[in-house]
């Protein structure tokens, strides 16, 4: 009986399996905005409203010189056991014209897990990309329209890699980061954030729910093993009789 492997790359691994139970941070339909929620960290800087049954925030002085947003790190993020973080959002506006630009979003989201590894995403008008690591340039990107309404969003992390989809659809993948050497806020465990972290952007963005949730594993496939960075499946051959 002979054996063959197939090594495949450990990007491909589908992170979009089913979501566990959720625990909701955040949801607008109670009338209240996220600084009337609890459990979130709201900066005073940005200007947050309820409108239209979302939390609306607000960074766009012209000169850049407001930021902020909400944050917390109450929740447990572990990449090894996996999760989801689900928000429903839609930017208004977002510009990005300081020193640092063209590597900076007026929108971003930053999830960190329990052991310092996790992801920052910046959120143009026509993309969401990622922030390559602790000297924080623009990485993998997806396009996708940001503006055009209120989309379901989900942050799937698991081991070393993490994936956007929007509505369902996989937009952005790649590796988690350690960002902590820049110190405060990405040396913090467990710490999630949304808004607007730079003086080189602004923007306008709105949510009604933020949930966070365990990702269920993939069926079982025999033989699966994982091996110097790669999936390594193990597949028999159908055995074929010989008279």
């Amino acid at each position: 009986m002979m054996k063959r492997l197939l090594a495949l790359p450990l990007s491909i691994l589908c992170l979009s399996a089913p979501v566990l139970a959720q625990t909701v941070l955040y949801d607008a339909a109670g009338g209240q905005k996220v600084s009337q929620f609890g459990g979130w960290i709201v900066s005073p800087l940005a200007s947050e409203s309820f409108v239209a049954s979302t939390t609306l925030f607000d960074t766009t002085l012209p000169d850049n010189s407001v930021k902020g947003g909400f944050s917390r790190f109450d929740q447990p993020l572990s990449r090894v056991a996996g999760f989801s973080l689900g928000f429903t959002m839609k930017l208004d506006s977002e510009t990005h014209d300081g020193p640092n630009g063209p590597d900076r979003s007026g929108v971003s989201v930053i999830a960190i897990t329990s052991d310092l590894m996790g992801i920052e995403l910046g959120f143009w008008s026509d993309r969401i990309w990622a922030q390559s690591g602790p000297g924080f340039t623009k990485a993998e990107e997806g396009l996708f329209n940001t503006t055009a309404a209120l989309t379901d969003y989900s942050l799937q992390v698991a081991g070393t890699n993490y994936q956007l989809l929007a509505n369902g659809t996989p937009v952005v993948s790649g590796l988690l980061r350690n960002y902590s050497s820049f110190g405060a806020p990405y040396n913090l465990p467990n710490f999630l954030f949304f808004g607007d972290d730079t003086t080189s952007a602004r923007g306008t963005f709105r949510t009604s729910r933020i949930t966070l949730g365990g990702v269920a594993p993939e069926p079982s496939t025999i033989g699966l093993l994982a091996l110097g960075g790669l999936l390594v499946v193990r597949r028999r051959r159908p055995r074929t009789n010989t008279l």
